[in-house]
C-alpha cells in the first residue's frame, strides 16, 4: 500500500524523526505514523525501536528535526 499513499504528495518543508524508547520492543505503531505523515508530505527518518537516547538526539541534529515522535507501550520505558 506504501506507494498508493506517496501517490500526489507535495512537500511540507518539514521534518519528523520517529523513534521508539530505549527499552521499547514493539515498532509496528511507530511506523504506520511515521508512513502516514511522510504520505501527508513530510520528510521522516524512522529509527526504529530500542535507539539510544545519545542517537535519536544525533539524528534530530542531523535531519534539523521539527518534531520528534517518541513511542512507548508504557511510560515506564520513557527514561
Amino acid at each position: 500500500l506504501y506507494p498508493h499513499l506517496a501517490q500526489g504528495r507535495v512537500p511540507l518543508g518539514r521534518t519528523l524523526v520517529a523513534a521508539g524508547a530505549e527499552t521499547e520492543g514493539h515498532e509496528v505503531g511507530l511506523r504506520i505514523v511515521a508512513d502516514l505523515i511522510e504520505a501527508a508530505g513530510w520528510r521522516t527518518s524512522y529509527l526504529g525501536v530500542g535507539v539510544p537516547v545519545a542517537d535519536v538526539v544525533e539524528a534530530c541534529a542531523e535531519q534539523q528535526a521539527d518534531v520528534l515522535a517518541v513511542s512507548a507501550t508504557t511510560a515506564a520505558h520513557v527514561p
